[in-house]
């Protein structure tokens, strides 16, 4: 199965605007006077009033003819029945030469019908295709929008104070810095923990150096040493 093309804008511009040349043709054709002529198919054509009045101008041909025929089938026997119905088949043409007309004035009015319609949903395309448009730029301004504040969230500072346990949980938001703080209260303090074992016994010791400052170290536990 072949793919349908779609039609580029300027392919349906220009073929809305063969349809309106064709529209126009076809309503000369249909509506013009008896002087008027139009190009169809490459060739200059009567206008179909000028052709009905074409035809009427061959039907008075076609009765003084018959007339004349019925005069001379009168006053004269022979040969009358030739003459009859030479008046017969002119007859017949013309009959069918004005259901031909006919045909072709419901065939032009059925056209510019068509083409008609065929303008309208052009028109109904070029809404469509404009609101279309709308929305396409209605959808960037939110694009733009929501990437602007994307961008603001990512540009935002955090910071955080620890606050007394009995105090609650804070937020504030300074726009000047693009900066967010939040205020976390300490934990609150636990019940005492279990008395724990006795520490060992200090044990304390004496150095004498010796010598006329007697100096002496005393030590405690190991703790700290004193100079004496």
């Amino acid at each position: 199965m072949s793919e349908s093309k779609i039609m580029t804008p300027a392919e349906f511009e220009a073929l809305l605007d063969r349809l309106e040349i064709d529209i126009h043709t076809l309503s000369a054709f249909v509506h013009g006077d008896e002087t008027t002529t139009v190009a169809l198919g490459g060739a200059d054509t009567d206008s179909l009033r000028r052709l009905v009045a074409k035809i009427r101008a061959d039907q008075g041909d076609l009765l003084a003819v018959m007339r004349n025929l019925a005069a001379e089938a009168r006053t004269a026997e022979e040969g009358a029945a030739g003459y009859l119905a030479q008046v017969e088949a002119l007859a017949d043409r013309l009959a069918e030469v004005t259901a031909q007309a006919g045909e072709i004035l419901a065939a032009a009015e059925s056209a510019i019908r068509y083409g008609r319609e065929a303008v309208d949903a052009a028109d109904q395309a070029r809404d469509h295709a404009c609101q279309a448009d709308a929305a396409a730029e209605r959808a960037e301004a939110s694009a733009n929008e929501a990437s602007a504040r994307a961008d603001k969230i990512l540009e935002l500072g955090v910071a955080a104070e620890t606050l007394e346990y009995t105090r609650p949980a804070t937020a504030a938001y300074d726009p000047a810095r693009a900066l967010m703080t939040f205020g976390l209260p300490q934990g609150e303090p636990g019940a005492p923990g279990l008395q724990g074992p006795p520490g060992p016994a200090p044990v304390s010791g004496i150095i004498d150096g010796g010598g006329a400052a007697e100096t002496r170290l005393d030590l405690v536990d190991g703790g700290w040493v004193r100079e004496g």
